[in-house]
C-alpha cells in the first residue's frame, strides 16, 4: 500500500485490492514492519509504504498487534504523528529492546511489552565441516557501501568510511591467516564490492533464511552490518561482532547484556577497526558471553510468545462473542 502516492497505488491496484481482501478475512493482524522499518531513518516513503497496512487494519476495525520490532527514531513531525496514532490504536505493542520501549514512553500513552527479535527462534542445520583454520565471516552491507546496490535511503551519518573499514579489516585478518568468508544476507548485499580481493572466499546469495543461518553458524567469528545476520550468528553460538549504523543494534544487544558492538556512527575508521580487532582477539570471551546471553534470550522469547498468544486468544474470544 502507498496511500500517499495515488499513481503508484493504482499501478499496484491488483495486489493492493487482493491484500485488502485478505486482511478483511482476518480476526487479528500482527505486523513487525520488517523488524526495523517503523522509522523514517530509511526514508519517509518506506515508512508509509510499510506502515499503511496497520492503518488499513484500523480503518477496517480489525484488531492488530505490533509485533517485536524497533520503534523510531521518527525524525519528521508528520511521521511521528502517524506513528503515535498507530501505536495508540494497537491492541498490543511489543518492542524488541528496552531503548525502543523508553522512546515510546515519551511519545505515546501506551504500555509497551519488551520482548526480543523473532529471528532468535529461527532453526538452522549444523552441517558444515571445519577447515582447521579459524573461520571469520564478514557480512558487508550493500546499504553502507559507497557503491550502493540497494535503493533504500539511510538518513544516518557514519563517522567511519565503511568501504575503507572493510578493506582494512580484511587485510588485518589475512595477516593473521584466518579463513575469511564474505557472506551476504540481503540479496548479494555488499559482497560484490569486495569479492575481487585475493585470498577471500565469497558465498553466493542464499535461497532462504535457514540456509543463511546454517552457513553462518559454521563460522568461529562473525562481523556483520545486517542486524539479522548478526542474530543468526549470535543465536547459533558464534562469536559475534555487530557493526552498528543505528541505535537498533545497541538497543537489542544491551537488552541482552552483550557489550561487543562496534558503533560506526560514533567511531572513525581507525577506531572502529581497532575495536573490531580487539574483539576478534577476545573471541572466546565473546562466545562465552553470547552463550550466557542466549539463556536470557530463551526466557524472554518464551515469555513473549506466551504474551502474544494470550492477547490473540483474548481478541478472538471478544470477536466471537459479538
Amino acid at each position: 500500500y502507498d496511500l500517499n502516492n495515488p499513481k503508484l497505488f493504482l499501478k499496484k491496484a491488483r495486489i493492493n485490492f487482493k491484500t485488502l481482501h485478505d486482511i478483511k478475512r482476518c480476526d487479528v493482524v500482527i505486523d513487525i514492519t520488517q523488524g526495523d522499518s517503523f522509522s523514517d531513518i530509511y526514508g519517509e516513503e518506506r515508512f508509509f509504504r510499510l506502515s499503511n497496512i496497520k492503518y488499513v487494519a484500523e480503518i477496517l476495525q480489525i484488531p492488530f498487534i505490533l509485533g517485536p520490532q524497533t520503534y523510531g527514531p521518527f525524525m519528521k513531525q508528520k511521521v511521528e504523528k502517524f506513528a503515535r496514532k498507530i501505536i495508540n490504536k494497537a491492541n498490543l505493542v511489543v518492542s524488541r529492546d528496552v531503548k525502543s520501549a523508553m522512546y515510546l514512553k515519551e511519545l505515546c500513552d501506551k504500555d509497551i511489552y519488551v520482548g526480543t527479535d523473532l529471528a532468535f527462534g529461527l532453526p538452522y542445520n549444523d552441517e558444515y565441516a571445519t577447515s582447521g583454520k579459524l573461520k571469520v565471516g564478514i557480512n558487508p552491507s550493500g546499504l553502507l557501501c559507497n557503491k550502493k546496490n540497494e535503493k533504500t535511503d539511510l538518513n544516518m551519518a557514519l563517522s567511519a568510511d565503511y568501504d575503507q573499514y572493510v578493506l582494512e579489516l580484511i587485510n588485518c585478518l589475512k595477516e593473521r591467516n584466518f579463513d575469511i568468508y564474505l557472506i551476504p544476507h540481503v540479496g548479494e548485499d555488499g559482497v560484490n564490492s569486495f569479492s575481487e580481493i585475493e585470498g577471500v572466499n565469497t558465498h553466493p546469495e542464499f535461497s532462504n533464511p535457514i540456509e543463511a543461518k546454517s552457513f553462518i553458524s559454521s563460522m568461529d567469528i562473525f562481523i556483520g552490518a545486517r542486524m539479522h545476520a548478526t542474530i543468526a550468528a549470535f543465536s547459533s553460538g558464534v562469536a559475534t561482532i555487530p557493526t552498528a549504523y543505528s541505535r537498533k543494534f545497541a538497543g537489542l544487544y544491551e537488552t541482552l547484556d552483550y557489550k561487543y558492538v562496534v558503533d560506526l556512527t560514533r567511531d572513525n575508521t581507525s577506531e572502529a577497526l581497532q575495536q573490531t580487532m580487539r574483539y576478534v582477539d577476545a573471541y572466546l570471551e565473546l562466545r562465552k558471553s553470547s552463550k550466557y546471553s542466549m539463556q536470557k534470550v530463551k526466557k524472554i522469547y518464551d515469555a513473549m510468545e506466551d504474551k502474544i498468544q494470550k492477547e490473540m486468544e483474548k481478541i478472538v474470544n471478544n470477536r466471537r462473542s459479538k
